[in-house]
């Protein structure tokens, strides 16, 4: 199963949010443990928005899904002679 565009766009900024961490920790500013605290962060936080932002599209394409029925309903129905 290939995964959703909208989950490769969260992913891969997740991995560029993640490179101000993989600096410091290089440099020497961060010990590996505040490090793995703060990728846990990135981690929610791309979690979360993959989730919220799938919830808001799977939620504009309903509305999207029932305004286009209610047209194609006056469609026909305009198609028969009768009104909408």
């Amino acid at each position: 199963m290939r995964p959703a565009p909208v989950r490769r766009i969260v992913a891969l900024l997740g991995l560029v949010s993640l490179t101000p961490v993989a600096l410091k920790l290089y440099s020497g500013v961060l010990t590996p443990v505040e490090a793995a605290a703060r990728a846990l962060v990135v981690l929610a936080v791309v979690v979360m928005l993959t989730r919220a932002t799938g919830w808001g599209l799977r939620k504009m394409l309903v509305v999207f899904e029932k305004d286009q029925d209610e047209r194609r309903g006056k469609d026909a129905a305009l198609d028969q002679g009768g009104m909408p």
